[in-house]
């Protein structure tokens, strides 16, 4: 759900403002998906090692920026698209590690 916008400090270029934070946001749904798949991910694993799941609470959330890989497709494009061969259809495909560490209070 789009309710609540996240304030971008930086990497805000072109960004629509947002009344409810005063300032350049962004409603990251998609990164709200992974966060919460790993959350529920993390609590399992912390109930199987015997952790009980009402004292859980986040101690480390972390997200590091890993390889790029280049991505094209490799045979003539045509000259339907603008731009030459591998230009036009060119982008990187980048991957990322999300980190979040529970501890029983």
């Amino acid at each position: 759900k789009k309710e609540t916008p996240i304030h971008y400090h930086t990497f805000n270029k072109h960004l629509g403002h947002r009344k409810k934070i005063k300032g350049k946001g962004r409603y990251p749904v998609k990164e709200a998906k992974l966060v919460k798949k790993t959350l529920k991910t993390a609590i399992a694993n912390a109930t199987l090692k015997g952790l009980q799941k009402e004292k859980l609470a986040i101690t480390t959330a972390t997200a590091n920026k890993q390889h790029t890989y280049p991505r094209y497709k490799k045979y003539w494009v045509g000259p339907i698209i603008i731009g030459f061969g591998k230009q036009a259809l060119y982008s990187n495909y980048t991957t990322a590690i999300l980190e979040i560490i529970l501890k029983e209070v």
